[in-house]
């Protein structure tokens, strides 16, 4: 995996993450799919996905989401969803033994269950993070567990 694959996922995380402030059932269909474009640009692996969750549905009914719009974001939202069920970035000091927080490695693994093959994801650097996500994102990667994970995901 390239330094900039990892990049993109990682800022694609951060870009729709609560902890970075974003409500992701917020945004408009068009903005996800033209951040997924983006940042990863590849076709998810097509899955039957029903709309159980409780946030997928408030997404689909704040914007009114059509069938063919559902059928080319499902893969899409539920990687988001899933990665908002645990933190990136940790509140205070003491929070890590109450929260756990995703690791590179781990939202890798998320992406290859849920999308499928990373080696797929844009090479091109896609650098369209709000200054102070991004800020967040270095001191993310800056942590010392985070950094080696990080370093440990470009050699494999």
């Amino acid at each position: 995996m390239e330094k900039n694959q990892l990049n993109n996922l990682i800022r694609f995380c951060f870009n729709f993450h609560q902890s970075m402030d974003c409500d992701w059932t917020m945004q408009h269909p068009s903005y996800i799919s033209e951040k997924w474009d983006k940042y990863i640009g590849v076709e998810p692996n097509k899955r039957e996905l029903y709309p159980t969750n409780p946030h997928i549905t408030k997404w689909l009914k704040t914007w009114n989401v059509s069938n063919e719009d559902w059928e080319k974001l499902k893969e899409i939202v539920t990687f988001i969803q899933v990665v908002n069920t645990r933190a990136l970035t940790l509140p205070g000091s003491n929070d890590s033994k109450r929260f756990k927080q995703w690791s590179p490695s781990e939202l890798l693994d998320e992406f290859e269950r849920l999308i499928g093959d990373k080696n797929k994801i844009n090479k091109d650097e896609y650098k369209g993070l709000h200054e102070l996500i991004d800020r967040e994102m270095d001191y993310w990667l800056w942590q010392t567990d985070n950094k080696r994970d990080y370093n440990l995901n470009l050699l494999v």
